[in-house]
């Protein structure tokens, strides 16, 4: 399972044109039996709806934390809204991919 902690502001808003970093903590479902630690991470992010992706930086924390970082374009340059696809896989092969479409607005 995958949870994010994006500091946004009230109106779930991210400064554009500039560094951004946030965090992706995984987990298992409750009676989960197998491996439990997440191998891998890839994280991208769009600003046009998906229609096209870049990747972010991802590093691994502790106990199942990734720290993402990326630079958001200055507002113009996007369509106002930053998208995320996330996959996460462990060492049997398990995979899940994520996508939100339009995750959160820039100002």
């Amino acid at each position: 399972m995958l949870g994010y902690h994006v500091p946004l502001d009230l109106l779930n808003r991210a400064p554009a044109g500039g560094d951004f970093e946030f965090a992706v903590r995984t987990s298992r479902p409750k009676g989960y039996a197998g491996p439990t630690e997440v191998a891998g991470m890839k994280v991208s992010v769009s600003y046009d709806d998906g229609a096209t992706w870049e990747a972010a930086r991802v590093e691994r924390g502790r106990a199942g934390e990734f720290t993402v970082r990326t630079h958001h374009p200055r507002l113009t340059a996007t369509n106002g809204f930053v998208s995320l696809r996330v996959e996460a896989w462990d060492r049997r092969g398990n995979r899940t991919v994520q996508t939100i479409e339009r995750a959160y607005f820039l100002r």
